[in-house]
């Protein structure tokens, strides 16, 4: 293994059989030729260099060579050396602080609220017109929300994640109870009220208790609702907290009555399914639903292994149907020795989803998520995977809160009444306006304009 979470181990990764030595990258071209735009390229020799990839995740050392096997075939004199487990940003700040080498970083934040932070992004604008490399496969809205600085690219994405990326269903438990299974194109999604009958009707009771439950949760409990209304917690020019937004609190209040009044979720009281972990909870069918984190791989195949006849739904329609996702993104930083290798590591590795399959996520890249998906979820022939191949072109942006450079300071105000809440001790309309000054003084100490 490369190391355990939490901890930063370095490892060099290399590829078994790349043995033989390559030429430069790109020859000089005369100014002026067919290939001028090429000529502006470094000439990049095949002398030994190590490019420095600080990744947030651990990836075990088998994966990691999978990963890297093509650039080693082509570029077997560059290696490159993982520093893992940084995951937050107190736990990269020492390395940043200390001058550490790091070509490359794999973040989660928007390069707007990291450099914000530590100031070491690098501008990519040059690399992409000097390659004419193509960001318009990017989507076009996430790439300007976590991507650019006022119009400049900083940083582009490997794959997508976020909180709720995929949602799951337990087909013969809804036939069990006479569901109509939920749609699953996004034009026609189920409508709020659809959703929370569904899920009333999945929950079952026994001597008091809920032994069964319509879904286990629903994503990051501040931000992923969010996605269905045009409620926010900030604005978006990123300076006003708006915690009395009257549809901000209506969308909070939306699921607050699917756990209090209805009991059909994880944390609803009374609640004992026999396991408390949301995913063991519908791999042993004691919950018609269940919405995943990050990447979908990984969970769909456990469910095929388990047996489950499972498949993809649509989200629910408040005022939007949309999932939640967030892009793991990939940068340059000022503290890397060799930029020009990293660059050329950054198109490799984003390319085929090289990174993002190993981690089970979606592709950063469009049009690559019909084979990803078609190859990905073959163990089930009914997973419905044109549900997950159009998720990363209608998902609509998450709340700005959830990357500004204060997102951690906040959440520690908002988390804990939120759970109240979910608790029944309180409603939005009550708990979260008096929130109000509290957040806008820590949005005032750490601004991201």
């Amino acid at each position: 293994m490369l190391g355990k979470s939490g901890q930063s181990r370095r490892r060099f990764i290399h590829a078994a059989g790349a043995s033989t030595a390559v030429g430069v990258l790109a020859g000089c071209v005369a100014p002026g030729g067919p290939a001028a735009q090429q000529a502006q390229k470094p000439v990049l020799s095949a002398a030994p260099v190590t490019v420095t990839l600080y990744k947030r995740q651990v990836m075990t050392e088998p994966d990691a060579a999978i990963m890297l096997k093509d650039w080693y075939a082509a570029h077997p004199t560059w290696k490159v050396e993982l520093s893992q487990g940084n995951s937050t940003l107190e736990q990269l700040t020492p390395h940043i602080a200390g001058g550490a080498k790091i070509d490359m970083l794999g973040w989660y934040q928007t390069v707007r609220a990291f450099n914000k932070r530590t100031g070491i992004a690098l501008l990519l604008d040059d690399y992409i017109r000097r390659d004419n490399y193509d960001v318009k496969r990017f989507n076009a809205k996430e790439l300007d929300l976590v991507g650019r600085i006022d119009g400049k690219v900083y940083s582009l994405f490997y794959a997508y994640g976020g909180n709720l990326t995929a949602h799951f269903y337990n087909r013969a438990l809804f036939k069990q109870v006479g569901v109509p299974e939920p749609p699953s194109d996004w034009n026609k999604a189920w409508s709020w009220d659809e959703f929370r009958d569904a899920m009333r009707r999945l929950t079952k009771k026994s001597d008091g208790a809920t032994t069964q439950v319509g879904i286990t949760h629903y994503g990051d409990p501040v931000t992923s609702l969010l996605v269905h209304s045009d409620g926010k917690w900030i604005t978006d020019d990123w300076k006003r907290i708006t915690s009395s937004d009257g549809e901000l609190l209506q969308t909070i209040d939306n699921w607050a009555d699917l756990v209090n009044r209805d009991g059909a979720t994880m944390a609803s009281p009374g609640v004992n399914v026999g396991v408390t972990n949301n995913e063991q909870a519908f791999l042993t069918g004691r919950a018609g639903m269940y919405v995943v984190a990050g990447g979908p791989a990984v969970p769909a195949k456990k469910f095929s292994d388990a047996g489950l006849d499972w498949g993809f739904a649509v989200s629910p329609k408040m005022k939007y149907a949309s999932p939640e996702v967030q892009s793991n993104t990939i940068l340059l930083t000022r503290q890397g020795a060799y930029p020009d290798h990293g660059w050329e590591l950054l198109k490799y590795l984003v390319e085929g989803n090289r990174w993002g399959a190993l981690e089970g996520r979606i592709p950063a890249i469009q049009d690559d998520a019909q084979r990803w998906a078609g190859e990905t979820f073959s163990h089930n022939s009914n997973a419905r995977i044109e549900v997950i191949t159009q998720t990363t072109r209608i998902a609509r942006p998450v709340d700005k809160y959830a990357y500004h450079p204060a997102f951690l300071e906040l959440n520690k105000v908002i988390q804990p009444v939120l759970a109240d809440i979910w608790a029944g001790k309180a409603t939005a309309r009550a708990a979260l306006p008096p929130l109000q000054s509290q957040l806008q003084g820590i949005v005032d100490q750490f601004p991201a304009t």
